[in-house]
């Protein structure tokens, strides 16, 4: 958020006529013709003022919704589960405001009755927190002794977010939502319930020295997960966690480090082509080849 503050400030000093130029240069950096016909293609339907302008309705969007953030609050002990549990998915989008957020979110986790509001919780207080907090720590340990399997999996993914060294029982349970949870999470908030894609976006985030099997895992999770199911998280998590920062388009296949190599397979295996062009466009921004025998060739 911060990022797009400095965006809107940057853009909001620009005349029309150097918002058509910064255009013009994004269009001419393309690191190929396929990209720039794209942006071209972008850039002819484009207004550049308008697009301005819906940065700046965009941020004072959010900052109005954020403004509620005591509320969201205090609504954590409201006696309506329903009404706790959106209000700890509310308090999920404002990380600037998490020394308010953090300590209500942990008394959430720690002693809500309802196993789906004390989930939201965890997952909310994962995505916001900042610095390691010892409370919250303990909080979400303790949740990962729950019955529940969404309850234990979602405070694995708050452990994973909320420290920089979640512990090998953390991570097993954070393997074992990515690689078992099938159908949706009913009333699970995030992701329209898909707890396995979180996990994923979560896994991908580790380094290797705290999980130096993350690539291996979301791989076979590729392989497992059926094709008439949206996947684009989970590849774009795999991307993410085997070529961070995306290859050099052309790297040869032989450059590829063992990890990179079990990434592009899976890809093959998973026949990841027949995804559409979400997939190509994921495959292009990582440096990858995007056709089906370009990709074949590349991990033979």
């Amino acid at each position: 958020m911060a990022a797009m503050r400095a965006e809107v400030g940057r853009k909001a000093a620009m005349t029309v006529e150097e918002l058509e130029r910064e255009q013009s240069q994004w269009v001419a950096a393309a690191d190929d013709e396929d990209e720039r016909s794209a942006r071209e293609t972008r850039a002819l339907f484009a207004d550049v003022e308008e697009d301005r302008d819906q940065l700046v309705v965009d941020l004072a969007a959010y900052d109005a919704v954020r403004a509620g953030v005591p509320v969201y609050a205090a609504a954590l002990a409201d006696p309506h589960p329903a009404v706790r549990l959106y209000a700890a998915h509310l308090l999920a989008w404002f990380p600037e405001e998490n020394t308010r957020s953090i300590p209500a979110l942990t008394a959430a986790i720690a002693g809500d009755p309802s196993p789906i509001v004390a989930a939201t919780a965890s997952v909310a207080a994962g995505l916001c927190a900042g610095r390691p907090d010892d409370a919250l720590t303990a909080a979400l340990t303790g949740r990962l002794a729950a019955e529940n399997r969404a309850e234990r999996w979602s405070a694995a993914i708050g452990l994973a977010r909320a420290t920089t060294r979640p512990d090998r029982a953390a991570l097993e349970e954070l393997y074992g939502c990515l690689l078992e949870a099938g159908a949706p999470v009913p009333h699970w908030p995030f992701l329209d319930g898909d707890i396995s894609t979180m996990a994923a976006l979560t896994v991908a985030r580790l380094g290797p020295d705290t999980a130096p099997d993350r690539v291996e895992v979301l791989a076979l999770r590729l392989a497992g997960t059926r094709r008439r199911k949206d996947r684009s998280g989970l590849l774009g998590a795999l991307l993410d966690a085997a070529f961070p920062g995306g290859i050099p388009r052309d790297t040869p296949g032989s450059a590829l480090t063992p990890s990179q190599r079990t990434a592009a397979r899976a890809l093959v295996d998973a026949r990841i082509w027949r995804d559409g062009a979400t997939a190509a466009q994921l495959l292009a921004q990582f440096g990858l080849p995007t056709d089906r025998h370009a990709l074949k060739a590349w991990t033979a």
